[in-house]
């Protein structure tokens, strides 16, 4: 087990639910060119996405990178495309921001 996988693992046991935030927002789910399904997952204090193969089988964390105003951590969306990823806040403070992400590599 990867030392970052081994991190969320961990985090995952101290997780406590709050009442207030969406463990999967409902437009966290999308699925990428080659089927894969990413599932926004907001257990953690920073963007991660868990993706899963069609068949259910999970394959990978990824931690989205670049994309963080530290002011608005709810408030980061992501849209998963074919090619990549959109990250977006409509609450950004200073002004609204899209990110354009390539697909990372899932091994």
């Amino acid at each position: 087990m990867s030392m970052y996988l081994s991190a969320c693992v961990l985090h995952m046991i101290d997780y406590s639910p709050d009442p207030f935030r969406w463990m999967i927002p409902p437009q966290g789910i999308g699925a990428d060119g080659m089927g894969r399904v990413w599932v926004q997952n907001r257990t953690a204090d920073y963007p991660i996405m868990d993706v899963y193969s069609r068949e259910g089988e999970h394959l990978a964390v990824v931690r989205i990178e670049g994309v963080m105003n530290p002011d608005i951590v709810d408030f980061v969306n992501f849209k998963v495309q074919p090619q990549g990823l959109l990250a977006y806040s409509m609450q950004d403070p200073d002004y609204p921001r899209v990110y354009v992400i390539p697909m990372p590599k899932i091994l």
